[in-house]
């Protein structure tokens, strides 16, 4: 099968594809960063999901490196893009009110699983199309450094697919990282190397 990847720089949420991936905490508190932008412009219904979802974890917060849907609140444009939020959890926190020695890191693991599980959950509803952001690399939440976390993720992906395949089943047709800023470029480089490798 062909799976298009692709990088590029761009705004996540803008992109016409079935599902976004998005870097969560254990707690799904949609606080900061992409999770803050998904929140405000997907409006309450989003958080009010997460918060149902944590409810029936017994008020708990989930393990890392698990990913959970939701469905994308004002998101969803006219055409039925958008319809999915996929909240992969990377980081987390010991406590609810996230005080800072309190926080639990990103690790290479608790990246790689919480993209292969973001890919499970996405086959889990057919999606085909999908986008995802840098996740769970910025200083001080996670030990991934920036520049890895690329390749990380996409040889997560790569595995997550042929496992698909061998199985006899892979809805995903295109998958698109959109990157940041313009010394994210250079990742793109990193990403196209490893994808013809598939």
């Amino acid at each position: 099968m062909y799976i298009i990847i692709e990088a590029k720089i761009g705004n996540l949420l803008s992109e016409p594809v079935d599902a976004i991936v998005c870097s969560a905490n254990n707690w799904l508190v949609l606080g900061t960063g992409i999770a803050r932008e998904i929140r405000v412009a997907g409006g309450p219904e989003i958080q009010k999901e997460c918060d149902a979802i944590i409810e029936r974890n017994q008020g708990l917060p989930l393990p890392l490196g698990i990913a959970v849907l939701t469905g994308a609140g004002k998101l969803t444009d006219s055409d039925g893009h958008r319809r999915y939020i996929i909240h992969a959890i990377g980081v987390g926190y010991k406590e609810k009110d996230k005080i800072p020695q309190g926080r639990i890191l990103a690790t290479p693991t608790t990246v790689a699983n919480a993209v292969r599980n973001a890919l499970i959950v996405a086959k889990s509803v057919n999606i085909s199309t999908l986008a995802l952001h840098l996740m769970c690399s910025r200083p001080g939440y996670s030990t991934v450094e920036p520049s890895k976390a690329p390749t990380i993720m996409l040889e997560a992906m790569i595995k997550a697919i042929q496992q698909f395949e061998a199985e006899g089943s892979s809805s995903l047709v295109r998958a698109v990282f959109c990157l940041e800023n313009v010394e994210l470029l250079d990742y793109a480089t990193r990403l196209g190397a490893l994808t013809t490798n598939m």
